[in-house]
Formats: structure tokens, C-alpha cells, sequence
């Protein structure tokens, strides 16, 4: 597992706010790019208690247990994915874990870019729980 800290820069001065961008083309290296300047700790975060508070919106979304990602995905609509019982969820009930998520303004329920961002932040941050996809990606 990878700590949240580890080699993440401040958010970029042209991102209008935490845990929001907006979809674009963009290479896989400017997405990294992006990715490597986004401040985890920054992003908006429920608690298992609060997913109503989840917004009806792209995401990619990270499962924080202590300080360390644990897992890493992405839905068109981040509300209606965890209120359907993620097959992450009783992992988000456990003492210390909460949701962070990035808010990304696709239009499509297989938007590229959430993709890209999901694949890239797996990637780099190696969390436990995504296992399958590492494997799948080498």
C-alpha cells in the first residue's frame, strides 16, 4: 500500500477547486501529469454515515483506510455507485476510512478521461484492493 503523501505536489493553480476537473483530451502523459499535482488530502471526503452527501456527478473516487489508499475507481455517477452497496462498502465501515473523490465533468458514462485518471492513480499508488486491475495493466 502507498501513502498518501508520497511524491504528491500541491494542486495546480488552474484547477478551479478541489476534487473538480473538467474532461478534455488529453495524452496519457499530460493526464499523469495532471494526476501527479492533485493533493489527495485536499479532495472532498465522506464517511461511511455520509454518502448522502456524495454529489450526482463523474468521478474517480479513493478508499482511504488510516492514510492509505486502498482502493481506487471511478463511476459516471458517484452517488448512485456507493447507495447500490459498493463491493467496497463494508470496507468503508471500518474505524478510520472515508471516501475522497475528484470530480470529473464527463459527459458519458465511459468517459475516457475518468478512465484514464482511474488507471493512472491505480498505478501509481498500488492499492491493495485493486489487485486485479495492477495485473491487468503491467
Amino acid at each position: 500500500m502507498s501513502r498518501l503523501n508520497e511524491g504528491v505536489k500541491p494542486i495546480a493553480g488552474d484547477v478551479p477547486s478541489p476534487g473538480f476537473f473538467t474532461a478534455r483530451l488529453m495524452s496519457n502523459e499530460d493526464v499523469a501529469e495532471m494526476a501527479a499535482t492533485i493533493d489527495l488530502f485536499s479532495l472532498p471526503a465522506v464517511y461511511a454515515d455520509q454518502l448522502n452527501n456524495l454529489p450526482r456527478a463523474g468521478a474517480v473516487y479513493f478508499l482511504i483506510l488510516h492514510d492509505e489508499v486502498i482502493y481506487v475507481g471511478q463511476s459516471w455517477n458517484l452517488a448512485l455507485r456507493w447507495r447500490r452497496r459498493h463491493k467496497h462498502f463494508n470496507s468503508l465501515q471500518q474505524p478510520g476510512a472515508r471516501l475522497a473523490y475528484l470530480v470529473v465533468n464527463g459527459d458519458r458514462p465511459r468517459d475516457y478521461f475518468r478512465i484514464q485518471m482511474e488507471l493512472i492513480f491505480i498505478n501509481r499508488l498500488r492499492p491493495l484492493l485493486n489487485k486485479q486491475m495492477r495485473n491487468r495493466n503491467r
